[in-house]
């Protein structure tokens, strides 16, 4: 084979190979703000943002996730070390659900956009809107441990209580109630007191789309 022979094969070999990388693409999104009481008192705004995404190099091959609200510059970085996976059936979902600015503002409201890239660099990009009402005003729940009952304070038309471990992640999420929860029939088991760290109230208004959550209250001395 000549010079240029070799040379067009070489090429044609590279440039099939370049066309082969294929760019993820997000199926799915669900984003939402929630208030959270602080331990001094008072509540900030978190966000939520979770995508469901297709890359036919495999779920590993996601590489970097960014959230960015461009009015106010405000933007996240997860990367597949800190993001949270949850799988719901065959669907997995990648995000977060605690993003909070470093001032403890409330989360600007308006269009944002998800760009999430491959370890190749390719990326797929998709936009959403957060027009959750001004929630300064809103009521947080108070809950407080009394031995194996959780006493919840709310005026919340939905209350659940979360069971967490010692990260803060979430273990169980069961209906509660206003005023006295059993935490042995919530949770279903006596298991709760090794496997949870914590238990909180998440109040929510499905007519506003919006939850708020309280002061965790420590399960263990």
């Amino acid at each position: 084979m000549n010079g240029p022979l070799i040379l067009c094969a070489v090429f044609a070999a590279f440039a099939a190979g370049s066309c082969s990388a294929k760019p993820p693409e997000i199926i799915g999104l669900r984003s939402r703000v929630e208030l959270r009481a602080l331990e001094r008192g008072g509540a900030s705004e978190r966000l939520s943002v979770f995508v469901t995404a297709n890359d036919e190099d495999g779920r590993d091959d996601l590489d970097r996730m960014h959230v960015i609200h461009d009015a106010s510059g405000r933007y996240w970085t997860l990367t597949r070390d800190d993001w949270i996976l949850r799988e719901e059936g065959s669907d997995a979902w990648i995000g977060a659900n605690d993003l909070a600015l470093e001032d403890g503002g409330a989360i600007p409201r308006g269009r944002w956009r998800v760009i999430l890239l491959d370890s190749g660099g390719e990326r797929a990009e998709r936009d959403f809107m957060v027009d959750s009402p001004a929630s300064a005003a809103f009521p947080v729940p108070v809950a407080r441990l009394s031995g194996a009952n959780l006493i919840v304070e709310s005026t919340w038309p939905q209350v659940s209580v979360a069971f967490l471990d010692g990260t803060g992640a979430l273990v169980k999420l069961a209906q509660g109630k206003p005023g006295e929860n059993d935490l042995d029939a919530l949770y279903g088991s006596g298991e709760w007191r090794d496997r949870a760290a914590s238990v909180a109230v998440r109040a929510f208004d499905p007519q506003l789309d919006f939850g708020v959550w309280s002061w965790p209250a420590n399960t263990k001395p």
